[in-house]
């Protein structure tokens, strides 16, 4: 809508995803608070720490809005060209988030869920604020409160796959998660850098995605073909890049979450994880571009598909090569 100027479109759009995602926020928010603890056994959470982790979880969840207000704000200021104020509350949010989880933990003798809560409403304020500036020039000024049926069967109809995509690599992601946490603390630790690691991917491929849907609407497409062949050079550097500093810094990644004295054998089966996983980063940059690609055309059907194949081959390998390997 952005790209080929419609901002009636746009703010009719956005009336519907407020609607859409405010419902779906209060009925996982339930979800969430009732069903945190079983959850948690079928992860096979140790017990003396399921009390403490369902606690936690039943506050973010009562609380959850902050998270979706900066995610609804911040994707609608990546999708006009804004990726800069995003990145701002995040560093925001990460400060407050150090602040008072040192401040509640070690002063106040309580949990850290309350400094996670404070972190995510700081980011939601900023991206609001900005949202709110801009508002007369991205067109929002024009969004009334009543949603247009047709606009939420619109926001429901493009977002489900991508939604259900997501739902279902969490789902499996916490299936794995349960066969990680059987094989103890090393490969829990070093399944974590992993998962910080490949956020870099992951954050270049959305940008192209976003690219991609502004430039489909000014029917710009030696554009986007330029952008991922470039996206696709700037993704296998980046992988190597990565790949490369997790193999060398491998032990000292290690070691931020083993005590070295206590641990050597534990590292040594998270440093033989790392090293495995880097192998795949140059994969996932070459998937994450074209799928992008594809996403921002409006083709959210085919990257589902292509999810959930990736998905199932992830829990049954995952669970097939424990056994052998």
């Amino acid at each position: 809508c952005f790209g080929c100027g419609n901002k009636e479109r746009l703010a009719k759009t956005v009336t519907a995803l407020v609607w859409v995602a405010g419902g779906l926020t209060c009925i996982m928010s339930l979800i969430g608070i009732f069903g945190a603890e079983f959850f948690l056994r079928l992860l096979s959470v140790p017990e003396n720490v399921i009390g403490y982790s369902a606690e936690y979880l039943h506050i973010i969840y009562t609380f959850v809005f902050g998270s979706v207000v900066y995610n609804g704000c911040a994707a609608i200021l990546n999708s006009v060209g804004d990726s800069k104020t995003p990145l701002r509350a995040v560093i925001a949010s990460s400060v407050v988030n150090i602040v008072f989880d040192l401040f509640l933990i070690i002063i106040c003798r309580m949990g850290a869920a309350y400094a996670t809560i404070l972190a995510q409403c700081t980011s939601a304020v900023i991206c609001f604020v900005k949202v709110r500036q801009v508002r007369e020039e991205i067109g929002l000024s024009l969004m009334k409160w009543k949603p247009e049926v047709h606009y939420i069967q619109l926001v429901v109809k493009t977002g489900f796959p991508a939604a259900f995509q997501s739902c279902m690599i969490a789902l499996g992601g916490m299936s794995v998660q349960r066969l990680v946490n059987s094989f103890g603390s090393s490969t829990v630790a070093a399944n974590r850098v992993d998962s910080v690691a490949i956020q870099v991917i992951v954050s270049i491929g959305t940008a192209l995605s976003v690219f991609t849907g502004q430039n489909i609407a000014k029917n710009q497409y030696d554009r986007i073909r330029e952008a991922l062949y470039k996206t696709l050079g700037v993704m296998v550097g980046a992988s190597i890049f990565i790949a490369s500093m997790v193999l060398i810094s491998r032990v000292q990644l290690m070691t931020l979450f083993l005590d070295a004295n206590e641990s050597g054998e534990a590292i040594g089966i998270g440093c033989t994880y790392l090293t495995i996983i880097g192998v795949a980063y140059v994969i996932a940059g070459v998937m994450q571009s074209y799928q992008n690609v594809i996403r921002g055309a409006g083709d959210v059907n085919t990257c589902m598909v292509a999810g959930l194949t990736e998905l199932s081959g992830r829990i049954v390998f995952a669970y097939l090569l424990s056994g052998i390997l």
